[in-house]
């Protein structure tokens, strides 16, 4: 079973995948540094609070958004 932090980074992937954003967009976009945002998608660091609101402003959820399993919405989108 995932942690709450892979969940939230592979969320956070969906998002600019269904966006067709990049994660350097994101991370200029929220004011992080790119590496910062890889090292979160890797799962290698856990991403803040204040981090995943301004994700989440971004890209138009609830920061709740982040904290479900969405693998499905990816396969329904494609």
């Amino acid at each position: 079973m995932a942690t709450l932090n892979q969940t939230i980074a592979e969320n956070i992937s969906i998002a600019l995948a269904k966006t067709g954003e990049t994660q350097t967009h994101l991370a200029n976009a929220v004011g992080i540094d790119k590496s910062r945002m890889s090292r979160i998608l890797a799962d290698e660091s856990p991403v803040s609070a204040i981090e995943l609101f301004a994700i989440a402003c971004h890209f138009g959820v609830p920061a709740q958004w982040f904290s479900k399993p969405r693998l499905e919405e990816l396969a329904v989108a494609a």
